[in-house]
């Protein structure tokens, strides 16, 4: 139930696989897009999860890496230093680094920029 609620969207952003992620497919909207950037839940198993539903939702997945935007880098640590230092973000990313936060932290950066 809680997923269902929660999920019921047209993208998702995928770093655990596995069960968590099939379970997620089946509470997608159909044409949904999901972005792939890991699957930590099947790091070093003799025996991978498959992935399911995904033709029966008509749902698209797609994976990057960072290997793709390392150019990117010195423009993007700039970017992340100004932010930590910027006395509005300094809670939530102090947090985060401090280990307060458990699990996926978001952070609006939208709102303040």
């Amino acid at each position: 139930m809680y997923l269902t609620i929660y999920f019921l969207s047209t993208g998702y952003f995928a770093n655990v696989g596995g069960a968590m992620l099939d379970e997620v497919i089946l509470h997608m909207k159909c044409h949904g897009r999901i972005v792939v950037c890991g699957m930590i839940s099947q790091y070093g198993l003799k025996e991978q999860y498959g992935i399911h539903n995904l033709i029966s939702k008509c749902i698209r997945i797609e994976g990057f890496s960072d290997v793709n935007y390392w150019k990117y880098y010195p423009q993007y640590l700039e970017w992340v230093i100004s932010l930590i230092r910027d006395k509005k973000n300094s809670a939530a990313f102090s947090g985060i680094f401090q280990g307060k936060s458990i699990g996926t932290a978001l952070v609006n950066i939208s709102a303040v920029h």
